[in-house]
């Protein structure tokens, strides 16, 4: 037979044995939490570093486009030229 006193420990110590246990619930969730948060994190930094991949190939591609425009520009003000000295000789 358990006295009083041990009882009252018994009862005492399974009171506290709850509140650890949602201690340790609540770690756990929190942990799990932690985990999806540096999934998404990756995920999205991921997808930023393929964005700034795309944003450099596009960046080159109209760096491209400019240069060929400038080249183009260039070449109709020679033609130009050529056309106003051409009509000299007509």
């Amino acid at each position: 037979m358990v006295s009083q006193e041990g009882r009252q420990s018994i009862e005492k110590h399974l009171r506290v044995i709850p509140s650890e246990l949602e201690i340790i619930s609540q770690v756990r969730n929190r942990d799990h939490l932690m985990k999806e948060a540096v999934v998404q994190i990756r995920e999205v930094a991921d997808h930023i570093q393929t964005l700034a991949v795309q944003a450099d190939m596009l960046s080159v591609k109209y760096e491209l486009e400019s240069d060929r425009r400038q080249e183009l520009a260039l070449l109709l003000r020679k033609i130009r030229v050529l056309g106003t000295r051409a009509k000299s000789y007509l």
